[in-house]
């Protein structure tokens, strides 16, 4: 198994110094905290298995990592980015995966389909096993944006509804020669009159 030499040097470097201090007490202080050529360096049976075991950690926590940000990937239906991961060094030099992400395109405008695409995302952010804090995070903005443009479409509708009964009406008053009051439509995509609404 190839050994990372700074990984070793660090972590036995400690015992190298009481080692040496037991064996020549007297020696340059300078001196007994040197190592001079990591190959001479030789790993005890514990720390080789604790080495082993903190490989086999870091290729879980990796292969846990990756299928997490797969299964938002896999349940965004295109609305997701690809995954950006974090490395770190294991102490046999290789680089694993630590940490991931991922990023979503919230789509804009108002309209029914975008509204289904924001259900999809929600659904994405928290697809994983275990969702961490940051993916409720999303998940809960993403509802919130999800809820206000639901609103907003909504109260369109019926703005739309309450007009053209309006006009209904006063076709009907112009044709039996009744008196109608002009009044003038709602401007509905001034989102200030729409926020009173909600």
């Amino acid at each position: 198994m190839k050994i990372n030499a700074n990984y070793i040097a660090t972590n036995l470097l400690s015992v190298s110094k009481i080692k040496s201090q037991k064996d020549n007490p007297n020696e340059d202080s300078e001196e007994k905290f040197k190592v001079k050529d990591i190959s001479q360096i030789t790993i005890s049976t514990a720390d080789d298995r604790r080495i082993k075991q903190e490989i086999i950690r870091l290729k879980q926590w990796e292969n846990h990592v990756i299928a997490h940000e797969t299964a938002h990937i896999n349940s965004g239906g295109g609305h997701i980015g690809s995954a950006s991961y974090v490395y770190t060094y294991g102490p046999d030099g290789r680089k694993y995966v630590a940490g991931g992400a991922v990023s979503i395109k919230i789509p804009q405008g108002f309209s029914y389909n975008n509204i289904a695409k924001l259900k999809q995302l929600k659904r994405a952010a928290i697809a994983s096993t275990d969702a961490s804090p940051q993916d409720l995070a999303s998940a809960g903005m993403i509802s919130a944006v999800e809820r206000s443009r639901t609103q907003k479409l909504n109260l369109r509708k019926i703005i739309k509804t309450y007009e053209k009964n309006k006009r209904l009406l006063a076709d009907e008053k112009i044709n039996n020669g009744e008196e109608i009051f002009v009044y003038k439509s709602m401007d509905i995509s001034n989102d200030r009159l729409l926020e009173l609404f909600v």
